[in-house]
């Protein structure tokens, strides 16, 4: 488990579902933290994803990490 500090929880909130299915992790909120359960490797790409919402990229160009 990861657990990540976000500036874009409504973005990640709003494409949660989408997100956990792409990413194939489980995600859950506390406040502004972000827990992420998965493989490793899953939780590596999902925090490059979040990392890329924070920077203010919309959804599907944060999905772009994973290729």
């Amino acid at each position: 488990m990861e657990i990540l500090h976000s500036t874009a929880i409504n973005k990640i909130k709003q494409n949660r579902t989408r997100l956990e299915k792409l990413l194939n992790v489980k995600i859950s909120f506390s406040g502004k933290n972000i827990s992420v359960e998965g493989s490793t490797i899953d939780e590596y790409i999902t925090s490059n994803v979040i990392e890329a919402l924070n920077l203010g990229f919309t959804t599907e160009q944060a999905l772009l990490v994973r290729e």
